[in-house]
């Protein structure tokens, strides 16, 4: 994506900024797709099903952080990695599909990011200063 961007400003092609996010959102999203069809045994290494067990034990009431560990040893990230992973423990007691409603929420935040990300980059180019 960056060097077809790139490509299109050293060629002089100007695109509107609302339209260039659009096509940015939905192209890395497109492009995002095989990955999510395919077939792995663990969707995102072996540290996902870490994540899930951990998840599960503070779910269960467990909050004693220095007691929450899974097969892979003890629970090593910040407590926001627990509530991340916890949305996806009850996904996962519902729905056999849980690793493809994660990935697929993952590639939007991706996308979003990438849209903020152009925006800053239009706000560059036009030589605005940046505001939050």
């Amino acid at each position: 994506m960056l060097f077809v961007g790139v490509g299109l400003y050293i060629s002089g092609v100007e695109i509107p900024q609302s339209l260039f996010q659009k096509l940015v959102f939905v192209i890395n999203i497109v492009l995002h797709m095989p990955s999510l069809w395919k077939n792995t045994n663990v969707p995102y290494g072996i540290d996902y099903t870490a994540y899930i067990n951990q998840a599960a034990q503070f779910a269960n009431g467990q909050t004693d952080y220095s007691q929450i560990s899974s097969l892979q040893g003890p629970c090593f990230y910040p407590a926001g990695n627990i509530w991340h992973y916890l949305p996806v423990y009850y996904l996962h007691t519902y729905t056999h599909q849980a690793e493809y409603y994660m990935k697929f929420f993952h590639f939007v935040v991706h996308s979003v990011i990438t849209v903020y990300m152009s925006k800053i980059a239009y706000k560059y180019l036009e030589g605005e200063p940046l505001r939050a």
